[in-house]
């Protein structure tokens, strides 16, 4: 299994390549934006944890739709985002531009199968012991295999392969 991670941070890029090489894990590690990532490989499960509502919405939109499109017939994505249901805490509001409707993810995702589907509060806590409580909405849900194009037939027997996304510096990490 291969693992490719993009993100943003120089350090963040620099953390994660220690640690792959700590657990001996096949990874390359690029430093970009994610919105300017190259999004045109396939891949078995896509996962964009808590980054999604760190975009703007007319950005967060067509990248959505990309990560939609991206898995191979019959896989997954496994999306976390924060809501609307709360306002944003006023320290993270200049960060949190793009928060979700609640449902919104359902609604993008109707004509797949869903295999996960939560909303709850998390409640979080800075290092420097400011709190929060955030309104997420959780989301697995699995691309119907009657969508698979020859392309996504052939690449199945190449291997697995996922593609990771989580909040800080707009990161994404993907298998393959």
């Amino acid at each position: 299994m291969r693992v490719t991670c993009v993100d943003a941070s120089g350090a963040t890029c620099a953390r994660v390549r220690e640690s792959a090489k700590a657990l001996s894990l096949d990874m390359i590690v690029v430093r970009e934006d994610m919105l300017a990532f190259d999004l045109s490989h396939t891949y078995d499960v896509v996962i964009a944890h808590g980054v999604l509502h760190l975009l703007p919405r007319q950005g967060r939109q067509e990248l959505l739709l990309h990560v939609k499109h991206q898995p191979t017939a019959g896989g997954l994505n496994v999306l976390a985002v924060f809501t609307d249901r709360l306002p944003a805490p006023p320290d993270l509001a200049d960060e949190f531009i793009g928060l979700f409707g609640e449902g919104e993810l359902s609604a993008v995702y109707a004509d797949w199968a869903i295999e996960l589907e939560q909303a709850y509060a998390l409640e979080d806590e800075h290092g420097d012991g400011i709190k929060h409580v955030h309104p997420v909405n959780k989301l697995v849900a699995r691309k119907p295999v009657a969508a698979a194009s020859a392309g996504e037939q052939a690449h199945r027997a190449d291997g697995v392969s996922a593609r990771l996304m989580s909040r800080k510096g707009r990161r994404s990490c993907a298998r393959r």
